[in-house]
């Protein structure tokens, strides 16, 4: 009789005991750089390229266009640097216009992209400071707000469609194998490629 009661005593302790401690949870792995290079497809460090190449026109705009517009047009230098927020102000009114086409595109805006950076690429040969010399002053200043509003109309159109395209590619190819999608770390990492990418 009493080792039965000893029993009945003991039972509740250990029932007690083991719910006031909780089950130690597994710590989660945070993935190294080398796995998270293997998950990303080639895809993704294309379209970074593609970011910097593109990227890299604003670092032309400050060191070249400005000392152009001073010499070719005798502009003061506030006045030069006011005409690169022409470019600007087109990209900044026009990338939520961007940003909608991209959406609405889908998997099909890189068709897009490859199109503009084709005609930008025709415009800087065709219209841009370089190739305005053998026109009239006059006809170069028109010519040159043209050509200025069209570059930043188009990379309305470029510059919001890329770290979208990115997560994109991530996502696929963590579906290809086999996964549910992209991890909060995998998202994190394509994030700061595209990011890393657009700032150099």
């Amino acid at each position: 009789m009493q080792q039965r009661q000893e029993q009945r005593q003991e039972q509740p302790q250990e029932q007690l005991s083991s719910q006031s401690v909780p089950p130690a949870e597994s710590p989660t792995q945070r993935p190294s750089l080398r796995q998270l290079l293997r998950l990303l497809p080639l895809d993704v460090f294309v379209v970074s390229a593609i970011a910097v190449v593109f990227e890299s026109k604003w670092a032309m705009w400050d060191i070249f266009v400005v000392e152009w517009l001073v010499d070719e047009f005798a502009l003061p230098i506030p006045t030069a640097a006011l005409h690169i927020s022409i470019v600007a102000t087109a990209f900044a009114l026009g990338c939520p216009v961007g940003g909608s086409i991209g959406d609405r595109l889908g998997d099909r805006r890189m068709h897009m992209v490859v199109v503009l950076l084709a005609a930008l690429f025709l415009l800087y040969l065709a219209m841009g400071p370089w190739q305005l010399g053998a026109l009239a002053i006059t006809q170069r200043r028109a010519l040159l707000y043209v050509y200025l509003v069209s570059d930043g109309a188009m990379s309305t159109l470029i510059e919001p469609q890329l770290m979208p395209e990115m997560l994109r590619l991530a996502e696929q190819q963590s579906r290809a194998d086999g996964g549910a999608g992209p991890n909060e770390h995998q998202t994190n990492f394509v994030t700061s490629v595209g990011q890393t990418a657009m700032n150099l």
